[in-house]
């Protein structure tokens, strides 16, 4: 037997396609399915080993008695490595049975892959929740602050306006209570300065302002004047 020796599927090996008689490995049907006639021993051995198949399967075949050997009679004819003709393959595509490219990719990307510990999706869930949950708190206690410090700037600027000018800034106290936003009472600052600023009231007035301005403008307050 020579490199150059074809092997032939006996009858027996034909019939192993179908009827899978001696249960043969996948890598053992790997080289019975490339034995077809034309392509020499090397050939078969070559595109074997190329599919994971030892070269041990070729000789297991012929022990089998499902292989033989015919030597040529006529100048051999070299065959490219090309996969057997459908009709030679009656259950299965030989690119489904060879354990070496397809399977090795998809088992490499299956390794690739990274995976959560269990409860590891539950854990980040929690933190996203916990995290959007401080956020809102922090956003709702500056809310509150801001509406605090508005509260009390009104009631102070009220009151000043009350004690000074309870008669001419009527019109004052009704746009007091009706600001709602810092700009509001901003606005309205000048206005309630000529309600109370009087020659003997002046340096109170003055502290009053004062304060509102620190409270709308987030400095900290000084002493707040005494009424």
């Amino acid at each position: 037997m020579t490199l150059t020796s074809i092997p032939v599927k006996t009858p027996e090996g034909s019939a192993e396609l179908h009827k899978r008689t001696h249960h043969l490995s996948q890598r053992h049907r790997t080289v019975l399915l490339l034995v077809d006639g034309r392509r020499t021993l090397i050939d078969v051995q070559t595109l074997a080993m190329q599919a994971g198949s030892p070269p041990s399967c070729m000789e297991d075949l012929l022990t089998l008695g499902l292989v033989v050997i015919s030597q040529p009679t006529l100048p051999v004819t070299r065959y490219s490595a090309e996969p057997p003709t459908p009709s030679e393959q009656p259950d299965v595509w030989l690119g489904s049975v060879l354990p070496g490219s397809a399977s090795e990719s998809e088992s490499a990307a299956a390794s690739a892959k990274v995976i959560e510990p269990p409860g590891a999706v539950g854990q980040n869930a929690g933190q996203s929740a916990g995290q959007s949950a401080g956020q809102s708190a922090l956003r709702g206690s500056a809310q509150d602050t801001a509406i605090t410090t508005i509260e009390t700037a009104r009631e102070i600027l009220l009151r000043a306006v009350r004690q000074e000018a309870p008669l001419v800034g009527a019109l004052t106290l009704l746009r007091l209570r009706k600001a709602r936003t810092a700009e509001d009472l901003q606005a309205l600052l000048g206005e309630v300065e000529l309600r109370i600023s009087k020659p003997q009231r002046a340096l109170t007035a003055q502290q009053t302002l004062r304060r509102v301005r620190q409270l709308l403008s987030g400095q900290p307050e000084s002493q707040p004047p005494i009424y």
